[in-house]
């Protein structure tokens, strides 16, 4: 199996819903991420956000509920993390998280047969393989306990346009507070504590690991 990380986001949940959304600077947003003349900033039925026209990502998208701020890798996170705390500060004083996640997606090649027989074969008991003259799966849902105030949630699916290729989105939720956007040598340690819990207690336990 070949292994490609795609992105990987900070979302934030507001303590209290935000009555009004901010409306950055233009000259801000459009610099954000470097491409100011492919940067879309405004209003749209998610929220504001700014982001790379039609591309998922980098991007960050401010609702009432909510702030997602998604990136290729955990350097570019942190980066806009950096950029974006100031200009949040502007407009939500005090701001405080009631809990965050860490999110990231995975894709997987070149496995041994096709997508949906390989997640049949991998996560389904195989007893129940005798019910059936062949068995396929096409998408599971998983949570995962990590501790008593963190829980993955794991989605994997069969690759879209790959035969034998497979896609996880993963939500690292933690069920704490953040006073504010962290940053610095803060927000460092959050992404890599999230990576490397998620990659030796799900990527390499759970999805890589052969029975």
């Amino acid at each position: 199996m070949e292994k490609t990380s795609f992105s990987i986001s900070f979302v934030g949940v507001w303590e209290k819903p935000l009555a009004v959304l901010p409306n950055f600077d233009n000259r801000f947003a459009k610099d954000l991420f470097g491409l100011p003349y492919d940067t879309f900033n405004g209003f749209t039925p998610d929220g504001y956000v700014v982001a790379i026209e039609n591309k998922p990502f980098p991007m960050m998208v401010l609702s009432p509920t909510r702030l997602v701020i998604k990136a290729k890798d955990r350097n570019g996170l942190q980066e806009y993390m950096e950029a974006l705390q100031p200009e949040i500060d502007k407009f939500i004083h005090g701001n405080r998280f009631s809990s965050f996640g860490i999110n990231s997606e995975y894709q997987w090649t070149d496995i041994n047969e096709s997508s949906e027989v390989w997640l049949w074969n991998h996560f389904i008991n195989p007893s129940l393989s005798d019910a059936s003259s062949f068995q396929m799966c096409n998408k599971l849902n998983l949570r995962l306990g990590i501790n008593e105030t963190q829980v993955a949630n794991v989605e994997i699916e069969p690759r879209r346009g790959i035969r034998n290729g497979i896609f996880a989105n993963i939500n690292h939720h933690h069920n704490q507070f953040l006073s504010g956007m962290p940053i610095g040598e803060e927000a460092k340690s959050l992404i890599e504590s999230s990576i490397e819990t998620i990659e030796e207690r799900i990527i390499k336990r759970l999805i890589e690991n052969e029975r």
